[in-house]
């Protein structure tokens, strides 16, 4: 299967996802990256392959550093350094056995420990947070009366783990990490549930999901309007209260509902960093919304960034506010850009240029 982010729409590029270091719902140290060798076109018309596709009758190899360069520095650029015709991306194999366990969560500030603990012991492959919003918008059937009967009766934060086991011995794998889990949930007084509000066959419709593209009816952020808001960056699990709290207060100060609100969390490598999603549904067709959503993105952003938040795709208005902070990476950035499109014919403009 391929190693996926949550719920890509269906006409997404695999490859641009990966490319655009997309974090995906396994966090596993060792799928911090999953583009490994690429072949590119650069600016000059020059033809150039990373790692060890770069020997003669190795480019179906998938050694993402044996040689230099690494595909690294192409990912995020997005265009502005040379044109990708083909990766390697890393898959992973699809578990012969399954077993989702549901954590439910009163407060944002409880969770951080238990992800921890979960992750240092390395129980599990997918493994999120959904506030109710967000897991009410993916797995309501019958819309909109479902969804308003999920968002009310799921608990507010919910953490999804599945354990997994491949081709070897996978009932004992599954069952000392259950073991351990529950060792887990006992000292730290949270309880693990195979489903939610009462929702039959809830393990099995979501693991389903999380490991394909959206399917449903209308993508799923469009669901509750036509189009969504996401502000997302990097931080680490500890500080999640905080900036779920700055942004529910931006939100606040414009008058749009912090029940609308919908919040992912993806711990990644062990739980070492936390990526943040920050939703804001919106209706295009009024002007008056557009124009408040479009304040209060801005000044949410900007109260994110101050606040340390790491925005790793600084693109649109983003672009000013990370590269205005970073005088010396950008420096850089455009001693990058010069020196493989000296000529600035790829994509001008969008690189702190």
């Amino acid at each position: 299967m391929v190693c996926n982010p949550l719920l890509p729409h269906p006409s997404k590029s695999v490859l641009t996802s990966a490319m655009e270091r997309e974090p995906i719902l396994i966090c596993k140290t060792e799928y911090s990256d999953t583009l490994l060798t690429a072949e590119i076109v650069l600016p000059d018309g020059e033809m150039s392959w990373t790692g060890s596709a770069l020997g003669k009758g190795m480019k179906g190899q998938n050694a993402p550093d044996a040689m230099i360069p690494g595909a690294r520095l192409w990912l995020g650029a997005e265009g502005t350094l040379g044109i990708m015709t083909w990766a390697n991306i890393k898959a992973e194999y699809l578990p012969t056995l399954d077993k989702v366990f549901f954590i439910p969560f009163d407060r944002i500030e409880d969770i951080a420990d238990p992800i921890y603990r979960i992750q240092r012991r390395m129980l599990g492959n997918e493994c999120l947070v959904l506030n109710n919003f967000n897991l009410a918008a993916i797995v309501a059937e019958r819309w909109p009366d479902e969804f308003e009967t999920l968002r009310e009766t799921l608990p507010p934060w919910t953490l999804i783990l599945c354990l997994s086991g491949l081709h070897r011995l996978p009932a004992e794998k599954i069952e000392y990490e259950e073991e351990a889990l529950m060792e887990v949930a006992s000292e730290l007084h949270f309880q693990a549930l195979r489903t939610l509000a009462g929702i039959p066959g809830l393990e099995t419709t979501i693991l389903k999901m999380l490991r394909k593209p959206w399917s449903g009816d209308g993508y799923w952020k469009f669901r509750y309007k036509s189009s969504c808001h996401d502000i997302f960056f990097y931080t680490t699990l500890n500080r999640v209260p905080e900036f779920t709290k700055a942004m529910a207060e931006v939100a606040t100060k414009y008058g749009y509902p912090t029940k609308d609100i919908g919040i992912y969390l993806q711990p990644l490598e062990r739980a070492r960093a936390c990526f943040c999603q920050f939703s804001f549904p919106g209706d295009p067709e009024d002007a008056s919304e557009v124009n408040l959503l479009r304040s209060l993105f801005l000044e949410a952003s900007e109260r994110a960034i101050s606040m340390g938040g790491f925005f790793a795709t600084p693109y649109g208005p983003w672009a000013d506010m990370v590269y205005s902070r970073a005088s010396s990476f950008t420096r850089v950035l455009k001693v990058v850009k010069n020196a493989y499109d000296p000529n600035n014919v790829l994509n001008p403009g969008k690189l702190c240029l």
